[in-house]
């Protein structure tokens, strides 16, 4: 019983570790969730997403310093980045 009660509350402290940020476009205002796995952004940091045409949608690219990336292609797949606020 001892081991199951360990398990159990293992199980509860990683779930609770949720790495999702809520990002605003500063061009659209458009509000998403994405992953963060590294943890280096804090409230109000200005961040750049990339998103690709091939249905993964946004994810974290990382911290904006004054310029965006310049959008490509390869293989069909388009990638852009837009320049996001993290608001949560």
């Amino acid at each position: 019983m001892k081991k199951v009660i360990i398990i159990l509350l293992l199980s509860l402290s990683v779930l609770s570790c949720s790495t999702r940020i809520t990002v605003q476009s500063v061009d659209t205002g458009r509000v998403e969730r994405i992953n963060e796995a590294h943890r280096v952004t804090k409230l109000g940091d200005t961040i750049v997403l990339r998103i690709s045409t091939n249905g993964y949608g946004s994810s974290f690219y990382g911290k904006y310093v004054g310029k965006l990336p310049e959008p490509i292609t390869v293989g069909g797949i388009s990638i852009s980045y837009i320049k996001s606020v993290r608001i949560k």
